[in-house]
């Protein structure tokens, strides 16, 4: 019991913490063309998948943070049942999965997990602060509930949902 009363109060907190921040910034900036981001996480994940040993190990790493990913987002629904985003979202991580499961080697895996999360674009090393045009989201309070939800479960599932509700 005390833990569900945690976890209704956490998800509270987290409601109120993104509406402040969405009416305090409403363009937060995105993950796909700027630097803020840190990729090194994403990009080692897709080193660990392409270098599997099998396709069961490949399928199972790319997939543990995607359900973690669909989690949150579960979560975040039960507060908006009609969130077309959300729903969007689940959507992606569904054909994701699916694409995932159907692989036939991990260099498959791989390169469906750098779709999904823009990979491709970030192969390239440089200094400058921006690699390509900086784009700039504008995240519903949802949305941002439910990126948070994702940190809370993990540091890859927080990235995934920042880059695909973008």
């Amino acid at each position: 019991m005390r833990r569900s009363r945690w976890v209704v109060w956490c998800v509270i907190a987290v409601a109120f913490a993104a509406r402040a921040a969405a009416a305090a910034q409403p363009s937060l900036p995105a993950a796909l063309g700027c630097g803020c981001i840190d990729r090194g996480e994403l990009i080692s994940l897709h080193d660990q998948i392409v270098t599997s040993a099998t396709i069961a190990e490949a399928q199972a790493i790319a997939l543990e943070p995607t359900l973690l990913a669909r989690e949150a987002l579960s979560r975040a629904r039960w507060l908006a049942l009609r969130s077309d985003a959300i729903r969007e979202a689940e959507d992606r991580l569904v054909a994701y999965q699916g694409d995932v499961q159907a692989a036939t080697s991990a260099a498959e895996v791989g390169q469906h997990f750098a779709q999904l999360v823009h990979l491709e674009r970030e192969l390239v090393v440089t200094d400058a602060p921006f690699i390509g045009e900086p784009v700039a989201c504008a995240f519903s309070t949802l949305e941002i509930v439910a990126i948070v939800l994702g940190f809370i479960l993990g540091i890859l599932p927080g990235i995934i949902l920042l880059l695909i509700l973008c």
